[in-house]
């Protein structure tokens, strides 16, 4: 699917409110993005659509990661670490706004907040296995 979309802008998580449809992510991920930032590491944007006054992560513009890994499944990175982590620092997160849609909030009440999506442990082995893929992974 081909979108429309901005030119790569800042958005700042502790001024605009980001929803999105996860509901939790994983510590160790979250904290290995937090070192990125501090480092100055250069992340992917954000895929967002704006509703009302608020901004939504795109569900329609996951970002594929690794996807020509022989035996590997495509891997739909929709943003939720990256954004909950620039929120925790406060820092401006890079997005690219995708096209409105003649869209509700009432369409999809189950959108959380940046702010209230739950850290968890990372029981799953997340971290190892996105580590296995990005050598590079802090």
């Amino acid at each position: 699917m081909k979108l429309e979309k901005s030119p790569i802008i800042k958005l700042d998580l502790n001024v605009i409110k980001l929803f999105g449809w996860e509901r939790q992510v994983y510590d160790k991920l979250l904290e290995s993005i937090i070192k990125g930032i501090e480092q100055n590491a250069k992340f992917p944007p954000i895929y967002i659509e704006r509703v009302g006054e608020n901004y939504w992560l795109d569900g329609r513009a996951r970002f594929d990661i690794k996807p020509d890994i022989p035996g590997y499944h495509k891997l739909a990175d929709g943003g939720h670490h990256r954004a909950v982590a620039h929120y925790i620092l406060n820092v401006p997160i890079r997005c690219i706004l995708t096209r409105a849609r003649e869209i509700r909030s009432s369409d999809f009440p189950e959108r959380t907040w940046v702010g209230d999506i739950k850290i968890i442990e990372d029981r799953r082995g997340e971290y190892t296995f996105k580590r296995g893929i990005f050598p590079n992974y802090i």
